[in-house]
């Protein structure tokens, strides 16, 4: 029993150094702006159209606000524009002797606008952390599509449509931050979950991965 109370007195002092270290408060600078590169793509269908596409916004601009030590919401911007062409070749009909070339050509562009959720449940003094992140993602977009075939010198559009609409994601996964000084940190994060909130798609079914990088810069 004795050496219980010895032990207990031994480790008491580290103890309150730190819990000291964990609840002293902090002169954070809350509100940051940054940037992000990620793998992350969002397939897009349209209700009002037999058409769809997916857009890949790699640079994605944002500006954040720390809450809490260990919570902090962000909202970002990302656009792109994805080009595809597929072509065939052969002949029409049997015994035809002269080629013909089938063309799809697929344009979709699209802005994303994510809402982010960061929490660490450490302390938020290291400068080495995980968080866990969360991410409501609407985005708008629209697409073109044009169906022509060719034979002969002479051009002949088979099918064009376009759409345009908004659709709603949910991303989720983990992030390593880290504090390069007062004011830059620089992280790495992935997605683990990712959902189609308004529709079914067999992208969003398969449960894609998708990896990211990106650097905060604290104002105040």
């Amino acid at each position: 029993m004795k050496c219980i109370f010895v032990l207990l007195a031994f480790i008491a002092p580290f103890c309150t150094i730190a819990q000291s270290a964990e609840t002293a408060p902090i002169a954070e600078k809350k509100l940051y702006v940054g940037a992000s590169l990620n793998t992350v793509s969002y397939m897009m269908g349209y209700k009002h159209g037999r058409v769809s596409g997916s857009i890949e916004p790699i640079i994605t601009l944002h500006a954040g606000y720390q809450l809490t030590r260990r919570l902090s919401v962000q909202i970002g911007a990302g656009y792109d524009k994805d080009k595809e062409n597929f072509a065939q070749e052969g002949y029409e009909y049997e015994g035809d002797t002269e080629l013909t070339r089938w063309n799809q050509y697929n344009t979709a562009k699209g802005l994303a606008t994510p809402v982010s959720f960061y929490f660490t449940p450490f302390n938020p003094n290291r400068k080495l952390q995980l968080y866990a992140t969360a991410s409501v993602v609407p985005v708008f977009g629209s697409v073109k599509f044009k169906h022509v075939k060719s034979k002969g010198g002479a051009t002949d559009i088979l099918f064009e449509d376009d759409a345009s609409g908004m659709n709603l994601f949910f991303t989720a996964g983990l992030m390593f931050k880290y504090k390069i000084n007062d004011r830059l940190e620089g992280y790495l994060e992935g997605n683990l979950i990712y959902k189609d909130l308004l529709q079914r798609n067999n992208y969003a079914d398969s449960n894609p991965k998708s990896i990211g990088a990106g650097l905060n810069y604290k104002l105040q």
